[in-house]
């Protein structure tokens, strides 16, 4: 929470996500003494689906001055950390001052090279003083920032400024850098937030033929067909051609193939081969 003023409170969300592949069922969460409180809670007995989230509302009320402490726990059956203990702290100060807190998503994950990405940082003043923004700076190619209502501003309590950092790789390969927040945050004149991502290559089809050519013994004046699958497990759309290259006693009988665009991993389109073996064994 940073430094509050004593008789003062301030209110921060704590979010619970799943990032796993099963429900999280949650139990009852706990912890929290005085100064610090629960004010408001959608997580207790919640289940949460993959992917979904909860949210706690925590209060740091000071009542003197002075550094403390606590642990949130947030009891799951997640069978590797049945008991969550999430850390809260705060400074109970009877002297104004501004505190900076950081939030966003700094992981990019994978982008192609030749493109880009975009993420905002957000900058908040949890505080009760003007925080006084420095010149953000440190990162270099192949990271960037496109958008700035930071450096040089001065945010007041409870207000907060915007970064917009792109990530736009030349090179495949992971990548990753530092944004350095200046500001006169008395207990942290600097803040470093990491910024990552992976390069990748440029998308491209990538043909994969199955199916068996081996139609064996054929009785003289019958036939027999069989089917040859043509997929995509590239990243872009496979154009397909005119199939040819069949004589008698081979021949196309069915083609969803030839002229056809492939998505990447989609629906195979399927060729029927039909052999009519004509022999006679004299």
């Amino acid at each position: 929470f940073g430094s509050v003023t004593v008789g003062s409170s301030s209110t921060h969300t704590v979010t619970i996500s799943n990032t796993g592949t099963a429900d999280l069922a949650l139990g009852l969460l706990g912890g929290l003494a005085a100064p610090f409180s629960i004010v408001s809670n959608n997580c207790n007995l919640a289940t949460l689906a993959p992917t979904a989230s909860c949210s706690v509302n925590v209060r740091f009320s000071p009542t003197s001055e002075g550094t403390r402490s606590d642990w949130l726990t947030i009891p799951s059956n997640d069978p590797d950390t049945s008991t969550y203990f999430f850390s809260i702290n705060g400074t109970g100060t009877t002297t104004a001052s501004p505190n900076l807190s950081v939030s966003g998503n700094g992981a990019f994950g994978d982008v192609e090279v030749g493109s880009n990405s975009t993420r905002t940082v957000t900058v908040s003043n949890t505080g009760n003083a003007n925080l006084v923004m420095g010149t953000l700076n440190g990162l270099a190619a192949p990271f960037s920032i496109v958008s700035n209502s930071c450096s040089g501003a001065t945010v007041a309590p409870s207000a907060s400024c915007a970064v917009g950092v792109r990530f736009a790789p030349t090179t495949s390969g992971s990548r990753s850098d530092t944004l350095v927040i200046p500001s006169n945050d008395p207990d942290q004149p600097n803040v470093n937030f990491g910024v990552n991502g992976n390069g990748t290559d440029a998308s491209v089809p990538n043909i994969s033929v199955s199916g068996n050519g081996a139609f064996g013994d054929v009785e003289v004046g019958s036939n027999s067909t069989r089917t040859v699958t043509v997929s995509n497990t590239g990243s872009a759309n496979l154009v397909m051609g005119t199939l040819n290259g069949l004589a008698a006693p081979f021949s196309i009988v069915s083609n969803g193939c030839s002229g056809a665009t492939v998505a990447p991993r989609s629906e195979e389109r399927r060729v029927g081969q039909e052999c009519r073996s004509r022999w006679s064994p004299h």
